[in-house]
């Protein structure tokens, strides 16, 4: 009956192939022996290669090595290959500053993916039953997960290169102990199970029996069903946002654009599983991601005005720019290269000078008036009165409070309003070379220059500015 249920499943999710090399994971608990057990009667019909990974977490005293010992036992007698790896489990929590929980698992991933790139193993076959989706599931429901977390294990995920397969989601506890009974094959007990210390742990030992007994016996075959159908609608909305991501969304070194304009018209659902894809791609992963997260830029999103920016880890940012919603990552700036940016440097007259900083070059030249002096086709070029310069001509990028007085205008401003009156991206404002004087903002480069450097009839001698980036 049970391996009648494990062939199900593994046709039905397509998860193995005829002549495949399949990494086992076995603890030596109940759960982890019937899959072996299951793959050596498969082994021959499909002619697998099979090899079990065995991981001595060292966290139970004498009982880890006790399982070790009947794991070398227990491949030695059923002819299979066995890679057995040591690790100091609480070291590393230690190390990685992570719950002993994290901890293990982190090796355990680590120990699969080093094997598997050792032996060129692209499979891993993991033990979890229906009784670990159910659990799974109220854990998360219990902290509120969302559509994706309620959908609880699934029976193929890719991670990273390895694609992990779980053939005993649709059998349940009871019926592995029933089966290992009628084979006579031992197993090993995790003490560590029958303590209530951890969630899933009070989980499994009080939630789910007072369910059972006060609600329904067949809880784990209802929530089984109820992860089933969750995950085949996630699935739904996964496909079509990662249509819409590929028309909606830019990729680059930086992170991941969004065009707003077109974002503001998905329903929900979409939305946040867009920016789901866009946090993957910018992270590679979604660990530590939350419905927080995806809901504070979905909720800024929504917003039009000005320009905003959310703080989502150390690693992550979110940015709008009016039509525009960024994810980027957190680089670090090199140190000092804010002061060497805005530190001003001298601008030659006549000549070029180049400001690697910004990736810019500046050309000037003395010419004398003729005629009426005009730049509007080319933003690049502008002309000032050269004797209204108030000591040395340089370059910087912007700082706190500066002041500019633009063409036109009687009075003076704040840069920052300037520059968001251009709708100019925050993440922009940082890079755009600004001319100055002594005293004053003169030109922002490409934008406008000031109104007390025109040119007018007065005027004796003309400075062309021109400014080319590279």
């Amino acid at each position: 009956m049970i391996y009648d249920k494990f062939i199900s499943d593994v046709k039905k999710y397509h998860m193995l192939y005829p002549q495949e090399k399949v990494l086992l994971a076995v603890s030596g608990g109940p759960d982890s022996v019937a899959l072996l057990l299951l793959f050596l009667k498969l082994k021959k019909k499909l002619k697998l290669d099979l090899l079990v990974v065995h991981i001595n977490h060292n966290l139970r005293a004498g009982e880890s090595n006790s399982d070790e010992r009947f794991l070398r036992r227990l491949c030695k007698e059923r002819n299979v290959d066995l890679y057995i790896k040591n690790i100091d489990v609480s070291l590393l929590a230690k190390k990685e500053k992570l719950s002993l929980e994290d901890a293990a698992r982190e090796a355990r991933y680590r120990t699969f993916e080093k094997v598997c790139k050792k032996y060129k193993i692209k499979k891993v076959a993991l033990a979890h039953t229906k009784d670990d989706q159910a659990e799974t599931y109220l854990m998360r429901l219990l902290r509120g997960a969302g559509l994706k977390g309620l959908s609880g294990i699934w029976p193929v995920r890719q991670h990273k290169e390895l694609v992990l397969v779980r053939p005993l989601l649709g059998i349940s506890k009871t019926e592995i102990i029933r089966f290992l009974k009628q084979k006579k094959q031992n197993y090993r007990t995790d003490s560590s199970n029958l303590k209530p210390d951890y969630l899933r742990n009070k989980i499994r030992l009080k939630t789910i029996p007072y369910l059972r007994k006060n609600f329904n016996p067949q809880l784990c075959d209802i929530l089984s069903r109820q992860t089933d159908v969750l995950r085949q609608v996630y699935q739904y909305i996964q496909k079509e946002a990662e249509l819409i991501y590929t028309r909606i969304c830019t990729k680059s070194k930086k992170g991941v654009s969004i065009n707003l304009v077109k974002f503001r018209e998905l329903d929900t659902a979409l939305a946040f599983e867009v920016l789901r894809l866009c946090l993957l791609g910018v992270k590679g992963h979604l660990k530590d991601i939350s419905y927080d997260n995806l809901n504070a830029l979905w909720q800024m999103s929504q917003n039009k005005a000005g320009s905003e920016t959310v703080t989502l880890s150390d690693e992550i940012r979110g940015v709008r720019e009016y039509s525009n919603l960024k994810i980027l990552t957190n680089l670090k700036a090199k140190a000092g290269s804010k002061v060497r940016k805005n530190k001003p440097k001298l601008i030659k007259i006549p000549g070029s000078t180049e400001f690697k900083g910004l990736n810019c070059k500046i050309c000037t030249k003395i010419l004398k008036p003729k005629g009426k002096i005009s730049s509007k086709n080319d933003s690049s070029v502008e002309y000032i009165d050269f004797d209204k310069i108030h000591g040395y001509l340089k370059l910087r990028t912007r700082i706190i409070k500066d002041k500019f007085k633009p063409l036109g205008l009687k009075n003076r401003k704040s840069l920052k309003n300037f520059l968001i009156n251009l709708k100019i991206p925050v993440s922009q404002r940082d890079d755009i070379p600004l001319i100055i004087d002594d005293e004053n903002i003169i030109w922002v480069a490409g934008f406008r220059i000031s109104q007390d450097y025109k040119v007018n009839k007065d005027t004796c001698r003309v400075l062309r500015l021109k400014i080319t980036y590279s």
